[in-house]
């Protein structure tokens, strides 16, 4: 369960960082726009990461549980938002 809390919650901080990262872009930054919001969900990754690790021991199973719902269902937005787009600009191609 641990494991699961630990792994779930490195996804969402990349998907957070990289979110924050194309939020903060430059209009102007060209080829290297790509690499600078890959680096920040990879710091986001990592902070997440450190932050459930620390938090695997500090609170109850029961909370990890609840907590394991919560970042489920917050991994289902961005795959089901990335799956319509892919259909919708499946079905507009000729």
């Amino acid at each position: 369960m641990k494991f699961l809390f630990v792994f779930q919650s490195t996804l969402v901080g990349f998907f957070l960082g990289m979110l924050y990262g194309g939020i903060t872009l430059e209009k102007g930054a060209g080829l290297a726009g790509g690499a600078i919001v890959f680096f920040d969900g990879l710091v986001g990754a990592f902070l997440a990461l450190a932050l459930s690790w620390w938090m695997c021991y500090r609170i109850a199973l029961l909370h990890i549980k609840r907590l394991n719902l919560f970042l489920f269902l917050a991994l289902l937005i961005p795959a089901g938002w990335i799956s319509y787009k892919l259909i919708n600009k499946q079905a507009h191609e000729p």
